[in-house]
């Protein structure tokens, strides 16, 4: 059986160009950006009142920080945005069998607007 190749010229890419690299960047800081988003979720969710808090009669938070809701909605969606322009790149510079998208971005997409979402439904929309 042949193995016929349908691309002639060969390959011509000696390695990775800038708009690889910027699209690795972009997965980086949205991948930074999701974490942040993460940290700052932990810290604006209530405190849970334990034992030791009713014990020693230690009064605790009930209710979300909005302000840092707010701060994790814009991240997430700069986070849409980030991958949005990395996913146009990556569709120009697309034309080989071989390329492929990158599904961290992909990912990446998913989840700002997952989060996103959920912000609207769960502080928005009351």
């Amino acid at each position: 059986m042949k193995n016929y190749s349908y691309d002639k010229r060969g390959e011509r890419r000696s390695g990775p160009d800038v708009w690889f690299k910027m699209i690795s960047w972009l997965s980086v800081i949205g991948w930074v950006l999701m974490l942040i988003s993460l940290v700052l979720f932990d810290l604006a969710k209530p405190h849970m009142i334990t034992f030791f808090d009713r014990f020693f009669h230690v009064s605790g938070v009930s209710i979300w920080d909005y302000q840092m809701t707010l701060y994790i909605f814009y991240i997430m969606i700069f986070g849409v945005i980030l991958s949005v322009i990395g996913l146009l790149i990556n569709a120009k510079r697309h034309r080989r069998k071989r390329d492929r998208y990158s599904l961290s971005l992909v990912l990446l997409g998913v989840v700002s607007l997952l989060g996103a979402a959920f912000y609207m439904f769960r502080f928005w929309l009351r």
